[in-house]
């Protein structure tokens, strides 16, 4: 079985923004996140325009943990792929949590996440390292589009929300134009 794990709150906070917390729980079903993102999301909620984010705790659950003193190492050194220079050091542990928790249970997962730093890791996997795709914002709201969840008009107007929120949006100038919006999502 495929894990929907949610490694930071990029996603969430998108579909925050959008007030469609709905969206996101009925196209994943059965998600995943770490204590570190559970609380993230937390004090995120807090901020104006994102109180849907309270929404998180009902959709996701109980959060997972680090349970082993292997998952802990990992974790650890998850964190230090993913730090950059200056992080402090909680920095990417709400990835690294979820990344130390799929590699050590040996989960199959698909990672939701719209930051690159962690996307990068996942791209080339070390032999023996977690089987994850990963996947954004983007490719639940194509996948919401295509299920007819949401109409192409609504979709649009999701551009503008988010582009106005300083968001990631659609590849290329598919964010921009609705010409190429419509032929990225007819892809």
């Amino acid at each position: 079985m495929t894990a929907f794990v949610f490694p930071d709150n990029t996603v969430l906070i998108n579909f925050g923004y959008l007030h469609r917390m709905d969206l996101l729980e009925r196209l994943v079903g059965n998600p995943a996140w770490c204590a570190t993102v559970a609380a993230e999301c937390e004090q995120s909620a807090s901020h104006p325009d994102l109180e849907d984010m309270r929404d998180a705790r009902r959709i996701f659950g109980e959060p997972l943990f680090p349970e082993t003193p292997e998952e802990h190492l990992m974790t650890q050194t998850y964190r230090r792929q993913l730090a950059r220079p200056g992080d402090p050091g909680t920095a990417n542990l709400g990835e690294a949590e979820t990344l130390a928790i799929i590699h050590c249970r040996g989960l199959t997962a698909v990672f939701f996440t719209d930051d690159h730093g962690p996307a990068q890791i996942l791209v080339s996997p070390k032999e023996g390292g977690p089987k994850i795709s990963v996947a954004g914002t983007w490719t639940l709201l194509k996948v919401a589009w295509r299920k007819g969840f949401v109409d192409t008009d609504t979709l649009w107007s999701f551009v503008s929300i988010l582009r106005g929120k300083k968001r990631h949006l659609p590849p290329g100038d598919a964010g921009y134009r609705r010409d190429f919006f419509e032929a990225w999502l007819a892809e």
